[in-house]
């Protein structure tokens, strides 16, 4: 839906959302470099601790369709502010946690704040600038959210060794209260509409959710027998969940926008991305590590490659398509990614780290390029009584992306990795036979 006229406070809206999406996706990385600490600590085993990363992944993923119905009935400018005030007060909980159960069961609800904070700004953002400078909007807030998915290890790192686990769940509080006065301060009330709930789309949704995040973890860790099961649970589940939509009244997605070309290509095309991008994120420190023999030193500074060059790149990729259209940028952008996937496949255990950070920057190169055509696609092409659904469809395609990411990461790790060390280990022993 085309909007043509722009809200006074635009770019302290745009601030706001800016800060809200860098403060979620911060929170969805953070954890991952505390979980041994966290597993000690509470004296749990590696697959109960897991859960305090998956358990967010869960509520988050399964209900964000969910939140952004919740905006269409109370206001987005509201849930947006209820999705800020939910994550200071579940990260206070989860740093505060006695137990590993209570951690996971506030992590569980971290994941529910979540899906409410990114559900709505995409429609926000929307009505508060034209669709003349939307693109540019949508380039700004697409990289403060890569710089949160990018720099949540660090920040997490940094914080527990200076203090210990529990401080990296406080780093939401000072962003969140920054991130909430500018919200009450700046947002424009956004017109409601009337919502009939879909309890039976709701539940079916958020097991396919839960099944499917389960499959991936089983797959990972190698118990196929269970990632069949949960396979098959999941495929039941996603079965359900469309038969319910087709005969809900007022369905929480309406499957009939999938007919719509731009919107679906894009949607895919940005579950995509962030499944190559998160791909990369995980083997590469692997590789780098494992493989060439790099320090953590080298590892930090190649994954920050591509969230770097993503800063200056979405803006600029944000006006082309305000001016040219999205397809441009998008299919520069695909061209770019597919170039550096290309490269980093050359690579070997005689690969430099310095070459795979020049790899990965071009990879940032081509994200850079695509996010902001890939949103602006999506919002303006649907209808605007569907704009929540198309601004909760967005956090979906990307925090699934992150999660199919992950796994195929993992399983080409393990399938792939010992063959590279058994021929180094060939290569070194004729060498030496020689």
């Amino acid at each position: 839906m085309a909007n043509m006229e722009e809200s006074p406070n635009k770019w302290s809206i745009l601030a706001a959302m800016s800060l809200g999406v860098m403060m979620a996706s911060i929170n969805t990385s953070i954890s991952n470099v505390s979980l041994p600490d966290i597993g000690i600590y509470f004296n749990s085993s590696v697959g109960i601790t897991g859960l305090v990363a998956t358990a967010y992944f869960i509520s988050f993923i399964g209900l964000a369709l969910f939140s952004s119905k919740l905006g269409d009935k109370y206001g987005h400018d509201k849930i947006f502010i209820s999705g800020v005030i939910g994550l200071i007060i579940t990260s206070i909980m989860c740093s505060f946690s006695p137990s590993i159960q209570i951690l996971i069961l506030s992590r569980f609800l971290q994941g529910i704040t979540g899906s409410l904070l990114l559900a709505s700004p995409m429609i926000i953002l929307e009505k508060a600038f034209s669709i003349n400078h939307l693109g540019k909007a949508y380039g700004i807030y697409s990289v403060f959210a890569a710089v949160g998915l990018a720099i949540g290890p660090t920040i997490g790192g940094i914080l527990q060794s200076l203090f210990n686990w529990r401080a990296i769940f406080l780093i939401n509080v000072p962003l969140g209260i920054i991130t909430l006065i500018m919200s009450i301060y700046s947002l424009d009330k956004i017109e409601t509409m009337d919502v009939i709930w879909d309890i039976e789309g709701l539940i079916s949704i958020f097991l396919a959710t839960l099944f499917v995040i389960t499959t991936l973890n089983c797959i990972e860790d190698k118990f196929y027998l269970y990632g069949l099961i949960s396979g098959i649970l999941t495929a039941i589940s996603t079965y359900a969940f469309i038969k319910a939509e087709k005969s809900a009244e007022d369905p929480l997605i309406n499957l009939n926008l999938f007919k719509n070309k731009t919107f679906t290509a894009n949607s895919i095309n940005l579950h995509l991305a962030y499944i190559a991008e998160y791909l990369f994120i995980y083997a590469l420190p692997y590789f780098l590590e494992k493989v060439v023999h790099d320090g953590p030193g080298m590892v930090g500074v190649v994954l920050s490659a591509a969230p770097i060059l993503m800063i200056f790149i979405a803006p600029i990729s944000g006006e082309i398509t305000d001016k040219k259209g999205p397809v441009l940028p998008t299919v520069m952008g695909c061209i770019v990614c597919i170039i550096s996937a290309l490269l980093l496949l050359h690579t070997n255990i005689n690969s430099h780290g310095f070459n795979v950070f020049i790899m990965f920057a071009i990879y940032g190169i081509g994200c850079g390029l695509l996010q902001s055509p890939i949103n602006k696609a999506i919002m303006v092409s649907v209808p605007e009584e569907y704009s929540g659904t198309a601004s909760g469809v967005i956090p979906t395609s990307r925090s699934l992306g992150i999660s199919f990411g992950v796994c195929y990461g993992s399983l080409i790790y393990s399938f792939t990795v010992p063959v590279i060390l058994c021929n180094k280990m060939y290569y070194l022993v004729v060498q030496q036979m020689i």
